[in-house]
């Protein structure tokens, strides 16, 4: 048996304002398309260091991502079994 290798690009975004970071990881898989978000609030009293904002919301939209992907792939268990 051959091994199938694929390659697949996310795009990943991220937008921030003075409080709430979002980030989007967008990811096609053989024609279905997984759009994952992930947010970060900072409180206003603490010290604006975006990184930790960036890393946060990016961490929360890949988790996000990764669970509709689990879920895509159980459904299609599912669809299969009662088959």
């Amino acid at each position: 048996m051959s091994a199938v290798k694929q390659s697949l690009l996310a795009t990943v975004s991220i937008e921030e304002d003075e409080l709430v970071t979002t980030a989007l990881c967008i990811l096609e898989v053989k024609g279905e398309k997984f759009i994952g978000e992930g947010k970060a609030k900072r409180n206003p009293e603490d010290q604006n260091l975006p990184l930790i904002g960036d890393e946060l919301a990016l961490s929360r939209a890949f988790s996000d991502l990764s669970q509709q992907i689990a879920q895509s792939a159980n459904e299609k268990i599912n669809e299969y079994l009662k088959e």
